[in-house]
């Protein structure tokens, strides 16, 4: 189904440019893209995730292309040396171009085929790399996404052949938790919550 969506969509692949660099770069270029990187499950899982990235061998792009809404966890971000791209209005090749002007290694769609995603800006490869991440754990049926990130429970080994993606299999769990989060310590029940 993915795949037959995808091919329906007649997604215009105009590559940019090339992808040779004139110089190697001191730090991999990863850009995550995004309609929400507001409050919501996505920004709750990844939220520490992004802010432990090695910035001395790493720089970090986030591609916002829904309207930024400045809460806790933007600033956050903000807070940890996170580059926030907004690109909100912008048409596809154009916010590919950007992450290309930026120099983008690794392009990680947060979205996939959910509500408000964009998979067109990855159709103009804005990266060499294109990754499928966290929010759509299905496959996306698109041959300019190269990668997926799961684990043996999210595609287990019965499942592979169905997804058009490389798999890269996390060792325990693909998704990420905020240890920084507080735990209540009250005592409740289900009763409680009806």
């Amino acid at each position: 189904r993915s795949e037959n969506y995808v091919k329906a969509q007649q997604y215009q692949q105009e590559k940019i440019a090339s992808f040779r660099r004139s110089k190697k770069r001191a730090r991999i270029g990863i850009g995550y893209f995004s309609p929400v990187f507001h409050q919501n499950p996505v920004s709750i899982l990844s939220a520490r995730m992004l802010e432990l990235h090695d910035k001395s061998k790493f720089d970090v792009f986030i591609f916002s292309y829904g309207k930024i809404v400045y809460d806790d966890y933007v600033k956050r971000l903000e807070a940890s040396g996170l580059s926030i791209v907004d690109v909100f209005g912008k048409g596809n090749q154009e916010i590919a171009e950007i992450a290309w002007d930026r120099k983008i290694d690794i392009a990680v769609d947060f979205n996939g085929l959910l509500k408000n995603g964009r998979i067109e800006i990855f159709a103009h490869r804005p990266a060499p790399i294109q990754v499928n991440y966290l929010a759509y754990p299905g496959t996306m049926g698109a041959d300019f996404i190269d990668y997926i990130i799961a684990d043996e429970v999210v595609i287990p080994n019965e499942s592979k052949e169905h997804y058009s993606e490389k798999i890269i299999q996390l060792p325990n769990c693909y998704m990420p938790q905020d240890n920084t989060r507080q735990i209540s310590e009250k005592p409740v029940s289900r009763a409680e919550f009806g």
